[in-house]
């Protein structure tokens, strides 16, 4: 007798201002596959988003949004992915001649080069990074993420009162460009635009090596918002110039599709394309409902979140 290869879910939630999402993966022989989502509205107030201070005004009220989502789920989790609100992280590409050896040093060379720009003391920062290549000058370049120690520790330590354990914690912008990567061409010079209700990143990639990043605390409710995207496209190529961008992929997790292409593809005689989630990932039958299938833009930093955990 055969029986069947063990599939362990995993599980990504993503926090906003407004709501509590959660996915729910396996991986199988065909790819990744979606078994779970749940979105959850929070209660007003529950959450004031800040850089420099604890997010939670509610404590009760965050536990009690998250167990609703993972039981809508079957619950069963215990370590999951997290993507935290963009507004509370800062998020930035540098580039340095040496780094020390050890990791803790170099976290604080970033925090100390950082520190004009922070808030708050460079000693409350928590910082994370990841080095990329190494730029024609001979420097290293760095992708680092940076958050008050407060508010990541608020966070974990409310997320294990649940008794669940944070893994991997990144900004819902990184998560929603890991969930659409590997259909980002790898040569090339390829731009990833990501937008959420109050935010927006911009990512450049030449040759599959990040080039450049942006992250703008302005969203598509914003009434200006194609004039800030032609701000982060010009800003780009201030800081590149002769690297014109070949093509420009977008995702969006307000909807709005067709708005956006048009609005984008006005600002730039660059190729404009979107993703089609669902030749991303399969989704189980049991998701679709009366009203049809189930859209997955939505739940892109959630399944982003949840793809961290398979590193």
């Amino acid at each position: 007798m055969f029986f069947p290869r063990f599939q362990k879910t995993l599980t990504g939630i993503e926090i906003t201002e407004s709501s509590i999402k959660v996915a729910q993966i396996v991986r199988d022989k065909r790819g990744w596959r979606v078994t779970g989502l749940a979105e959850v509205a929070l209660p007003e107030e529950t959450l004031k988003l800040s850089f420099k201070a604890e997010n939670i005004n509610d404590p009760e009220a965050f536990a009690e949004t998250i167990k609703t989502g993972l039981g809508m789920l079957g619950g069963g989790a215990s370590s999951v992915g997290l993507s935290l609100p963009n507004e509370v992280v800062k998020v930035s590409l540098q580039s340095y001649s040496d780094l020390p050896r050890g990791r803790e040093q170099t976290e604080k060379m970033i925090a100390w080069w950082v520190r004009s720009t922070l808030p708050f003391p460079m000693d409350q920062a928590k910082v994370s990074y990841t080095p990329l290549h190494t730029n024609s000058g001979g420097d290293i370049r760095v992708f680092a993420s940076i958050v008050h120690r407060d508010v990541v520790r608020e966070y974990e330590l409310n997320m294990r009162g649940l008794k669940l354990e944070p893994q991997v914690i990144r900004p819902s912008g990184i998560n929603q460009y890991n969930f659409y990567h590997d259909r980002i061409p790898r040569s090339g010079l390829m731009a990833f635009l990501g937008l959420f209700e109050r935010y927006t990143t911009l990512l450049v990639f030449e040759q599959g090596s990040l080039l450049f990043y942006h992250g703008l605390k302005k969203g598509y409710s914003d009434v200006h918002f194609f004039q800030d995207v032609e701000m982060m496209i010009a800003l780009y190529q201030n800081e590149n110039p002769g690297k014109g961008i070949d093509k420009l992929f977008y995702a969006s997790q307000v909807g709005f599709h067709e708005d956006l292409d048009q609005g984008l593809r006005s600002l730039t005689a660059t190729t404009v394309s979107s993703f089609s989630e669902r030749e991303m990932i399969t989704v189980d039958p049991s998701l679709n409902g009366k009203r049809g299938l189930i859209e997955l833009y939505p739940f892109a930093a959630a399944i982003g979140a949840a793809q961290s955990l398979a590193g």
